[in-house]
Parts: C-alpha cells; structure tokens; sequence
C-alpha cells in the first residue's frame, strides 16, 4: 500500500466514523426503548455477563451483539436482528480502524431508507 492510498482511507474511514458512528448508537437507542419491556424481562431471567465479568442488568447496557442475541427469539424481533447485525458489522470495521465496504455502507442506506418509508 502506498502512503497516499494510506492517507485517502484513512481521510475515509474517519468520515464514516463521524457520521455512522452515531446512527448506530441512535439505532441502539430506538431498539432498547421500543423492546424495553421484553429487554427487561429477559434480563431479569438472565442479566448478560461480558468476557471481563461485568454484568449488564438492564437494557441501556447491551451492546449490539447482547441485543441481537436477545431478540433472535421473537418472531417479530427477526428484521431487527437482521438490521443491527448490519449495524455490528459497519461498526466493527470502523472499531478496528478499517473503512467499511462500499456495499456494506450502501446495504445499510437501503436498508434505512426502506425502514423510513414503512414507519413514516
């Protein structure tokens, strides 16, 4: 890699991380409010238990992963489990300091679009 291809993905990735970066944690956000209840419930059947012993005990704790994992079981929960793994995936290439993939990105305007028309 030369040092110019270097610096334009780097210039990218950090665009991405400004804007995706909180579109992801507002989707968080929306999802834990509109599952608390059921978020609830089933913490309060089993609090979630990261790899560094903390324990997350209510649902503006849970990360991506503990919400997908969450909600893989509900019938109505299914979309949205499709929608935050989208959401993992863009957020885990910009955590390790790699711009997303041109489709990924595209993926998730669509996906967001398609969401807007149905709610709005």
């Amino acid at each position: 890699e030369t040092d110019g291809r270097r610096k334009i993905q780097r210039h990218l990735w950090r665009a991405e991380v400004e804007v995706l970066f909180p579109f992801i944690e507002e989707e968080r956000h929306l999802t834990v409010n509109a599952w608390h209840d059921e978020l609830t419930r089933s913490l309060a059947r089993k609090a979630v238990v990261t790899e560094t012993g903390q324990i997350l005990a209510s649902p503006e704790q849970l990360e991506l992963v503990h919400l997908i994992e969450r909600l893989q079981g509900h019938s109505q929960g299914l979309e949205r489990c499709t929608w935050l793994a989208l959401l993992r995936d863009v957020r885990n290439d910009l955590a390790h300091l790699r711009p997303c993939e041109t489709d990924r990105v595209l993926r998730l305007v669509e996906v967001a679009s398609a969401m807007q028309a149905r709610e709005g």
